[in-house]
């Protein structure tokens, strides 16, 4: 399950990102068998790079087309895909 969190984009406070790891402990240990999925769009994750790939999930990408300034670039061809971890 594909869970998009635009958010992690932004720029996030210690006790935000504490609350992303509570919360996706939560959903962690209720999905059984589903496997998740972070996606985060319009910008690159910056400072919140560590906790997207601390998440227990199977999966976190990135998808950015909008800001130059991102730690994802855009190209002619489309929106660059950042992939954090697959498991």
């Amino acid at each position: 399950m594909q869970l998009d969190e635009p958010s992690l984009a932004l720029d996030r406070t210690d006790a935000e990102r504490a609350a992303y790891q509570r919360a996706y402990k939560y959903l962690a240990s209720r999905a059984g068998k589903l496997q998740l999925l972070v996606a985060t769009y319009f910008a690159g994750l910056a400072d919140n790079l560590k906790t997207a790939v601390a998440l227990p999930v199977q999966g976190c990408m990135s998808i950015s087309s909008a800001r130059p300034d991102s730690s994802i670039r855009s190209s002619p061809r489309g929106p660059k895909v950042e992939c954090c971890r697959w498991v």
